[in-house]
């Protein structure tokens, strides 16, 4: 794989995670925050805000799929040179774990990023008025 297709597909993976993460616009409009508010406070409340709706549930089984799928084409790749390439076995685990947990960090980083957004964001049309 080169690196253009790891960008796309980060590309495609981001823009599908933040799409299922942020909330329909019907019930993002509920989430303005007092300007006398804490920063924490406010933080707190889009972290859940962005948790507890229909389409994270979606976000998450995303995450899940891509994690199983970059564990299967790993052992599909290992299981395919240790059939037909004659050396002595090999063994990607430690490639699979290090790439999951790449995905995993940049979603919980993609996450974390969204909500600071939406917090900001929130405070900054609270004060605005």
């Amino acid at each position: 794989m080169n690196f253009s297709e790891v960008i796309i597909m980060l590309l495609v993976f981001s823009v599908l995670f933040t799409y299922f993460l942020v909330p329909f616009q019907k019930s993002s409009n509920k989430t303005d925050h007092p300007k006398s508010q804490l920063f924490r406070v406010a933080f707190k409340e889009s972290f859940f805000h962005l948790i507890l709706h229909k389409k994270a549930v979606v976000a998450c089984i995303l995450l899940v799929v891509t994690l199983y799928g970059t564990w299967l084409g790993y052992a599909a790749g290992e299981d395919h040179i240790n059939a037909h390439s004659g050396y002595p076995p090999i063994s990607t685990k430690v490639d699979a774990y290090l790439t999951m947990g790449i995905v995993f960090l940049y979603s919980i980083f993609l996450f974390l990023l969204l909500v600071y957004v939406k917090t900001f964001r929130g405070l900054k049309n609270d004060q605005g008025r």
